[in-house]
């Protein structure tokens, strides 16, 4: 917002005048007020509604989460470890005839995105 010289003379002088006279307010600042100040401040939309700032709040509020599973799943790759070919020996031998058709449904797939 800008202001016209005139405006900025007035605000000025407005804050000046409040500033002068602070001590003969009463103000009476109890234990939760800073609490309730800076909760009123987190329930503040952010400035312009873009979307991307939206965005960015809801993550960073998963990123713990991510990273915490993130270290999990290495952990357990690490410990276990992980073959697919023996995966897919394993279930090509339980069950030939559905890995046949799921098989097929692959090259399917393949045709038709290349």
């Amino acid at each position: 917002m800008k202001l016209t010289p005139q405006q900025q003379q007035q605000l000025d002088e407005a804050l000046r005048q409040v500033y002068q006279s602070r001590e003969q307010l009463p103000i009476n600042l109890d234990a939760h007020w800073q609490a309730d100040v800076m909760r009123s401040i987190r329930r503040l939309e952010p400035a312009g509604r873009n979307p991307l700032a939206l965005f960015d709040a809801v993550v960073w509020k998963f990123a713990a989460a991510a990273g915490a599973f993130v270290v999990a799943l290495s952990l357990y790759a690490s410990v276990i470890g992980w073959n697919p070919l023996s995966d897919l020996a394993d279930y090509f031998f339980s069950n030939p005839v559905q890995f046949a058709i799921v098989q097929s449904f692959g090259e399917v797939l393949n045709l038709w995105v290349n």
